[in-house]
């Protein structure tokens, strides 16, 4: 049988002693399912919902997380400019010289 913590230093940040599913979620890095797993449970006893409806929706929460933190992963290595970039760039040329 595994071990679970016992002390708050070693439970992930925000996970009661109560929760060590939430707890055992944390340690496996799914942070937002750790998140929404009390409401979800929650959830899952008023409206009668079935062991597979409630970890679909957790699965839903982690994956929707997952695919949000690869996009500003992307969009930060992406090298677009910057709106400090952009503004100077797009600035107008000084005017042409008259001189005859």
């Amino acid at each position: 049988m595994a071990r679970t913590p016992t002390s708050a230093r070693e439970r992930a940040p925000g996970v009661t002693a109560r929760s060590p599913v939430a707890s055992r979620v944390a340690v496996l890095k799914l942070h937002d399912v750790a998140q929404a797993l009390r409401a979800i449970l929650d959830a899952a006893v008023t409206k009668k919902l079935s062991v597979t409806a409630a970890l679909e929706r957790l699965v839903d929460i982690e994956v929707e997380a997952t695919e949000a933190r690869r996009l500003a992963g992307r969009l930060r290595f992406a090298c677009l400019p910057t709106p400090a970039t952009r503004t100077a760039s797009t600035t107008t040329p000084p005017p042409a010289s008259t001189a005859p």
